[in-house]
């Protein structure tokens, strides 16, 4: 270990705050990949796959690391619905960032598989555990100007491979690829609501506003979210779900704001405008589910927007973490129930994969949470 650590210590820590999206665990993350080295260094065969094999215990540390976090989120949520802890501003931004990593890094992966052994090498040291090319050159015995050579050839066959039409769709959800064509783009996103079909999404290229909506139509017009400017923790992601999830995420704090005042701002006119529950007598195909949603009609100038139940319930870190858990999942048919002598509604989704569901207790008047029911809803 003692020859170990001045050897490896470097690139560990800078291997664990990239997997782990923590500059502070970094440390604490690269210690601990050590710590099992150690205990399992009768596991390494050949001292010349060392650094590989290294990578590969540091990146199950802070896998476990992330999996306890969220854990730990979790936990913290229940705690505050329960009243003991006041809510965090931005506590799901680095559980967001950290599960594209993965998603990125399971789509490289698959994409890197296809490449030959010396490419892919010199790819993995160079953008995984972001080595120099003279530190490459060193730990593969060749001249800079050959790792020059192999790192543009590698990235070339890298887009080839992240062309073809099974990994394409997949890199463009996660920004790693750009469209061809500005306006809509449907992703490998099912839709939240139906479970049938994709969520197409477009981003105005000037002001930076997004649309996301079910190229089904399966609720209204399919809109779940309508030209709503990107906020500035979601433009440093590049994944479309976590985009999506942390604009949904802010959707949810500025409707329980309004729910809690009684009072929104009109999107047109930026008029005050009293929120309501949707009339019982709107025509629109989901009656059913307009009178348990929300409506912010504006007096001024007539215009209206709004969301249901069901918008309310994705937009919920409850929603969101069981959406993430089961990305093909379906709404739930609304009930009304009472809860303590208080009229209460129970929605949520179940999986379309498994018998994994969430049901979500809200109250009738405000649409609180007051309880989540189910083996995997938190």
């Amino acid at each position: 270990m003692d020859a170990l650590v001045p050897v490896e210590w470097d690139r560990l820590v800078r291997l664990c705050a990239h997997l782990s999206g923590s500059i502070d665990a970094a440390d604490d993350l690269a210690q601990e990949t050590l710590v099992e080295a150690w205990r399992h260094a009768d596991t390494l065969r050949d001292q010349e796959a060392r650094p590989a094999w290294l990578s590969g215990i540091a990146r199950n540390v802070c896998l476990r690391w992330r999996r306890q976090r969220a854990r730990e989120i979790e936990r913290h949520d229940r705690l505050m619905r329960q009243g003991h802890l006041e809510s965090p501003t931005n506590r799901y931004d680095d559980l967001l960032a950290g599960l594209e990593r993965d998603e990125i890094a399971d789509l490289l992966e698959r994409a890197l598989n296809a490449l030959p052994k010396s490419t892919r090498d010199v790819l993995v040291l160079r953008y995984v555990e972001e080595l120099r090319n003279r530190e490459i050159a060193s730990r593969l015995s060749l001249g800079e100007g050959e790792v020059a050579v192999r790192l543009h050839r590698g990235r070339m066959a890298l887009q080839r491979a992240l062309a073809q039409p099974e990994l394409r769709a997949e890199a463009i959800d996660m920004g790693i690829v750009t469209p061809d064509t500005a306006g809509w783009h449907e992703t490998r996103i099912w839709c939240p609501f139906c479970g049938q079909h994709r969520v197409e999404m477009r981003i105005e290229p000037d002001t930076q506003a997004i649309s996301c909506r079910c190229t089904g139509s399966c609720i209204g017009d399919g809109t779940i979210i309508g030209g709503k400017r990107l906020m500035e923790q979601s433009r440093t992601l590049t994944s479309m779900k976590s985009i999506l999830s942390r604009e949904l995420l802010d959707l949810h704090r500025i409707y329980r704001e309004i729910l809690d005042t009684g009072t929104g701002r009109c999107e047109q006119c930026g008029r005050s405008a009293p929120v309501e529950s949707w009339s019982d007598t709107e025509p629109d195909g989901w009656d059913t589910l307009r009178p348990y949603g929300i409506r912010i009609a504006c007096q001024a100038c007539g215009a209206a927007n709004g969301a249901s139940l069901w918008h309310l319930l994705i937009d919920s870190p409850e929603g969101q973490r069981f959406w993430r858990r089961q990305p093909r999942m379906h709404a739930l048919p609304v009930r009304e129930v009472e809860v303590d002598g208080r009229a209460a509604l129970v929605s949520g989704f179940a999986s379309l994969r498994g018998a994994e569901r969430v049901e979500i207790v809200t109250a009738r008047d405000t649409r609180e949470i007051l309880h989540v029911d189910g083996a995997h809803g938190g």
